[in-house]
Formats: C-alpha cells, sequence, structure tokens
C-alpha cells in the first residue's frame, strides 16, 4: 500500500502539466468580491465602534461606566483597524 502511494506522488510531483492546468484558472472576480466584501466590512465596523465609542465616552463622562471601558475601545480600534500595518511595519524591523 506504502508502495502505490509512493509511486502516485512521484508521478503527480514528476508530471508537468498537472501544474500547469492551475495557470489557466482566473480568481480576479472572486479577488474583486473579497475586495468588495471587506471594505464593506470595515465601514460598517467603524461605525459600529464610533457608535460604541461616543456611548461609552458619554457614559464615563456621567459616571456610570469606567473610563477603562472607553480606552480599552479605543486601545481595541487601533489594533483591528491598524494591525496590518503595524505587523507590516515589525516585519521590515526584524528582517
Amino acid at each position: 500500500m506504502t508502495a502505490i502511494l509512493t509511486l502516485t506522488a512521484i508521478i503527480v510531483v514528476a508530471t508537468p502539466h498537472f501544474a500547469a492546468a492551475q495557470s489557466s484558472f482566473d480568481l480576479s472576480p472572486v479577488t474583486s468580491a473579497g475586495d468588495t466584501f471587506l471594505s464593506w466590512l470595515k465601514t460598517f465596523a467603524k461605525i459600529v465602534l464610533s457608535v460604541g465609542l461616543i456611548i461609552a465616552g458619554l457614559m464615563a463622562a456621567g459616571n456610570r461606566l469606567s473610563w477603562m471601558w472607553p480606552l480599552m475601545i479605543a486601545i481595541g480600534a487601533f489594533f483591528a483597524f491598524g494591525g496590518s500595518k503595524l505587523i507590516d511595519e515589525l516585519a521590515t524591523w526584524f528582517s
């Protein structure tokens, strides 16, 4: 059984026309749909985050909530929306 699996793996890896068949597949419609969905999701998240921060700030100003909550919401927004840029910068520093 192991010999058959090994032989099959060698045949698949050794024949280049299997890899060439994948190069004709076009993913641009899927990529554009994904980009559209992510931009919509970011817009929705910014609206929810802004309203949440305003409500938490007003509640903290009225002594109904600790000031730590608006601070943590702001820090969470920093990491949520700036996380990819932060990771890119850290990758350039350490490479």
